[in-house]
């Protein structure tokens, strides 16, 4: 490997990345080091040989850099493992953030979701629904749809709308909310009362 290459900084990288505590890496931290080695022109195949790894392993541990950063930043908070995220970002594109949250508040107190957890929460997606149901869903959702028109930007959140609803419609939502079991646990008091 003669080329110029930044050998002090590649020897850094790899000394981190060798070093007796390099399998408790966070995933991320670990495709960082690795998409180092590939900016200073190293194949996957020299850093598999290098680090003692796979080279499908750097393949891997690589597409973690693809990542939002809504969903690097649930890998990075433990609720969801890298390669799981990246599995639901290439299968449900921006919505994987939120369906992640959405199965974590369903997980009843699990830190981290599974991607059994994703199974059995899509499994009960609208798909599954019957026709009375799917009618109760239209019903609360296309008032809502007309006020999408009069949405405007958020004044301190670039690439965010702000929407302003009757209450009417709010309650009609979380209505649905309830009605698709899609709602944060409750925690209850010392009385049994809801809070």
């Amino acid at each position: 490997m003669g080329n110029n290459r930044d050998t002090d900084g590649v020897d850094e990288i790899l000394s981190v990345l060798k070093d007796s505590q390099a399998k408790d890496l966070p995933p991320l931290r670990r495709a960082e080091l690795y998409g180092q080695l590939t900016a200073a022109n190293w194949t996957e195949s020299q850093i598999a040989h290098h680090v003692g790894r796979s080279q499908p392993h750097v393949h891997k541990t690589l597409s973690f850099l693809k990542l939002s950063e809504p969903l690097r930043a649930l890998v990075e908070a433990g609720v969801v493992s890298a390669t799981l995220a990246v599995d639901l970002e290439r299968d449900h594109g921006d919505n994987a953030p939120g369906i992640i949250r959405q199965v974590k508040s369903l997980t009843r107190g699990k830190r981290h979701v599974t991607a059994k957890d994703i199974k059995v929460a899509l499994s009960r997606s609208p798909k599954s629904l019957d026709e009375e149901e799917l009618l109760a869903i239209s019903a609360r959702l296309l008032p809502l749809l007309w006020h999408l028109d009069r949405a405007i930007p958020a004044p301190d959140k670039p690439g965010y709308l702000t929407l302003v609803l009757p209450k009417t419609e709010v309650d009609s939502l979380l209505s649905l909310r309830e009605m698709l079991a899609l709602k944060e646990p409750t925690i209850a008091d010392d009385r049994g009362e809801r809070s």
